[in-house]
């Protein structure tokens, strides 16, 4: 008696404030807040309520209606999310960092710096 379970997966885009921004294969029965999950969760500072879906470029779920579905619990296949969807979880509450940009800078100069000395450059 051979038993056969399939389980639907939808292709999807989980971007900005998450720990692992990125293309996901993710279960349609699952609500759409564990979709942020998968991706690594939400990122400190991250805004819940600054989440929405695009399709295509456009807005299919915005903010409200997006923080009211998750609220309800409702999953990707009752938001009737499809395969190239994104998912956006507060994208702009990214901040700038100038001490990245001096770390790069410091680094490159090194690297350049070491790289002549030796006879490379």
């Amino acid at each position: 008696d051979p038993q056969v379970r399939v389980r639907t997966m939808i292709r999807l885009s989980v971007l900005g404030q998450v720990g692992k921004p990125g293309f996901y294969q993710i279960a349609a029965d699952m609500l759409a807040s564990d979709a942020f999950m998968t991706a690594g969760g939400p990122a400190g500072g991250a805004n819940p309520n600054k989440a929405w879906v695009k399709r295509g470029g456009q807005e299919i779920w915005p903010k409200d209606a997006f923080r009211d579905a998750l609220r309800q619990g409702l999953t990707l296949d009752q938001l009737n999310l499809r395969a190239g969807d994104a998912l956006y979880l507060d994208p702009k509450n990214i901040h700038f960092n100038p001490l990245t940009i001096i770390y790069t800078v410091s680094a490159v100069s090194s690297s350049i710096f070491l790289l002549h000395r030796i006879g490379i450059f």
